[in-house]
């Protein structure tokens, strides 16, 4: 085995050192992985019902511990289940010793095999979490929490040091105990109610579900748009596995139908797939179906799971450290205890601990406020993509192709961030006040420290300070007109200049000493957030952290958008509903292709039915320039072939004028090739003179061109 600390054996390391603390005997590790083992071979083999595992691409597999790309819904259980784990990470890191065979070249990896060996121990809580429908998994995860639990309480209560032990693993406890409550109450329904076997359809109804779930995916990928395209249908046979949903919503008609104007209200609607053909709609609203059932695309699963953990581990890591400050403490009290008086070292004493306090509870505090900058931030620059702006995202990054490499490293190295970023400040913050405190409180210090700063820093940093507030009071009224770049007596401005030359050579010292600072603190404040690049422009790629977060975010912009998985889920609804209708059916009339090609064209008209009543927009006013006046989609024949309602625009709006002057410059270069060193920016180079005659061949223009270009002449 792996285990140290919480999972090692008892042997070489338990109960040597008053602050290591005291493990859990080596056997009870070994049945929680054995454990663990067998729970996952069983979520490969229930995966995702027994009944199911015949069917095609459907049969045993390796079973999915969470979804971060479409799973929204689950975000908070996920992330206590994450917090769960918290105290083991912690444990890895801190307590777990290195033993004597391992090589010191192959630390990393010894650490990596152990965080591995967590990730697989709690493994099967998000497998049984996942697959909790199935009556065996749920009992499963149920027992299996509960030992994970008790282990966690033993653990705890054989400590030596039992009172900082058990402070310190409390978020932990809290996140298992709801593990454990969420498990209970699924074992307590399932006792209580009633289950009987499943019929035929609901099986068949469950079935198509899940293979719509799971086989769809929620980013749409480029592809041309083709014209008089129709939406999949059930007579298409599994049409979110043929690729025609990806093309569908690259139409036309798909990207207005997604794309509802600001000003029309909204009303939101959960509609079930039985009362869909039922629906309707009142003038100027309309309802968008599942989003109320789905409230996870607010904040991501991802991110919240991330936080969760960081706040476990921060709360033992402070725990961890305050004793140790104190620790460190007395330790500097028996060293100078020969070297200074009895009421000095009392006084060192003192305010040592003060100081240690004061510095874990302000970078407490710091932590906590860049974890919620990061969620505001992370919520508003989703809100920015979804509306088409990726200005925030810096050149360097947006142009790389590694978002899916980046994406997967952004939780662990948030989590790393926040550890390093805790342990810096805190030994930064407790340094500058001990040295305050000292210097203000301690006499021995006092009388050596002020004099000494007086002499050497401050009075040169003021000396300093004149002369860059003189610099600017002259500047500013003195040789400036009017708060402008304009320049008055300047006579006197070029021996200003001169000599300031030489006196900015000192003044730049201390100016450097100050940027200095001010890095420290800017490093201290926005190094543990990776939406904040800490690199210079053109170099953003060195900075893996904020890659790591772009990464993250342009997944989560593709999975999560949330009109894409509004269309997505009505899509499925309907090809839910159809398949059912037509499972129920009898085999001959099924079977029958003239009533095959009948149940098309009545699951078309169905479908186009159903959409318009959950998601067009009418409006009974009779103006062609106003928004809502008219439906996005419609039919023209009876085999019911979508096309696009194109809406008039304004010809004296500014964006149509220059659109259309857009066009038709377009259109005569490409017409017109000898005019284009004509074109302003070509004018005056040489390159262009050279190359080009700019005499018009007399064959290079047809006549059908030519009108066209002596009305657009003006637009060049």
């Amino acid at each position: 085995m792996f285990g140290q600390g919480e999972f090692g054996d008892s042997g070489s390391n338990s109960t040597t050192d008053s602050g290591a603390p005291d493990y859990v005997p080596a056997v009870l590790n070994d049945i929680r992985l054995i454990a663990a083992g067998v729970i996952v071979l069983l979520g490969v083999m229930l995966k995702p019902r027994t009944s199911e595992a015949h069917l095609k691409h459907m049969g045993p597999s390796v079973p999915i511990p969470m979804n971060f790309l479409e799973n929204r819904s689950e975000r908070l259980m996920t992330a206590f289940l994450f917090g769960s784990a918290g105290s083991s990470i912690f444990s890895v890191y801190f307590f777990d010793p290195l033993p004597d065979s391992v090589n010191t070249y192959y630390v990393q990896y010894y650490y990596m095999a152990l965080l591995l060996q967590v990730a697989f121990q709690f493994y099967p809580l998000f497998v049984c979490h996942t697959y909790r429908d199935h009556p065996l998994m749920l009992v499963v995860g149920w027992l299996y929490s509960m030992y994970m639990f008790a282990l966690l309480v033993y653990s705890t209560a054989i400590q030596a040091n039992f009172f900082p032990f058990a402070v310190s693993v409390i978020p932990t406890l809290i996140c298992m105990a709801i593990v454990v409550l969420h498990f209970t109450k699924g074992v307590f329904f399932l006792l209580t109610s009633k289950h009987s076997s499943s019929t035929a359809s609901d099986h068949a109804e469950t079935l198509e579900k899940y293979r719509v779930y799971v086989q769809s995916r929620l980013v749409a990928r480029a592809g041309a748009p083709r014209a008089g395209f129709a939406p999949p249908t059930s007579s298409d046979g599994p049409g979110l596995r043929s690729g025609k949903i990806d093309r569908f919503l690259h139409d036309d008609s798909m990207k207005a139908l997604l794309r509802p104007r600001g000003s029309l209200p909204v009303r939101f609607e959960s509609v079930s797939p039985a009362t869909a053909s039922t629906t309707t709609t009142s003038p100027q609203s309309f309802t968008l179906p599942f989003y109320q059932t789905v409230p996870g695309f607010l904040y991501s699963p991802r991110l919240i799971s991330t936080f969760v953990v960081t706040g476990v581990i921060l709360f033992e890591l402070f725990i961890l450290l305050l004793f140790i400050a104190l620790s460190v403490s007395d330790l500097l009290v028996e060293l100078y205890r020969n070297a200074v008086s009895q009421h000095t070292l009392d006084e060192i004493q003192v305010i040592s601990k003060v100081c240690a306090l004061v510095a874990m509870a302000l970078t407490i505090l710091l932590l906590v406020w860049c974890a919620f900058q990061t969620i505001l931030t992370y919520r508003s620059h989703i809100c920015m993509m979804r509306r088409g702006n990726y200005s925030f995202i810096r050149p360097g990054i947006l142009a790389q192709r590694r978002h899916m490499s980046d994406t997967v490293r952004y939780s662990g190295y948030q989590i790393a961030y926040m550890m390093l970023s805790f342990a810096f400040t805190s030994i930064v913050l407790l340094l500058v006040c001990s040295l305050i405190a000292m210097s203000l409180f301690v006499d021995a210090i006092r009388e050596v420290f002020w004099p000494w700063a007086l002499n050497y820093f401050f009075f040169p940093l003021l000396v300093s300070f004149g002369f860059m507030f003189f610099q600017y009071v002259l500047a500013r009224f003195v040789f400036s007109v009017d708060m402008s770049m304009s320049i008055d007596n300047r006579r006197l401005w070029h021996n200003f200049d001169y000599f300031y030359i030489f006196v900015n050579i000192v003044v730049g010292l201390f100016s450097y000493l100050a940027r200095v600072l001010k890095a420290l603190l800017f490093i201290a404040l926005f190094f543990s957030r990776l939406d904040k690049c800490v690199t210079l422009n053109d170099y953003e790629g060195w900075d893996q952290g904020y890659r790591a977060y772009i990464g993250f975010l342009m997944l989560d912009h593709y999975y999560g958008n949330p009109y894409l998985v509004l269309a997505v889920a009505n899509f499925a609804s309907h090809q839910s509903v159809d398949s059912h209708q037509a499972l129920m059916q009898p085999a001959s009339t099924r079977n029958s292709s003239g009533n095959g090609d009948n149940a098309a064209k009545r699951n078309r008209m169905s479908l186009h039915q159903k959409m318009s009543n959950r998601v067009l927009a009418t409006s009974t006013s009779n103006d062609p320039y106003e928004p809502r006046s008219r439906p996005l989609l419609a039919h023209s024949d009876e085999e019911n072939s979508y096309h696009t309602i194109a809406r008039p625009r304004d010809p004296d709006s500014a964006g149509y004028t220059k659109a259309r002057l857009r066009w038709q410059v377009a259109y005569t270069l490409l017409n017109n090739p000898h005019i284009i060193p004509l074109r302003k920016h070509h004018l005056g180079t040489s390159l262009f003179s050279v190359q080009y005659q700019l005499v018009a061949p007399s064959s290079s223009v047809t006549p059908s061109t030519s009108s066209d270009a002596s009305r657009s002449s003006t637009t060049l």
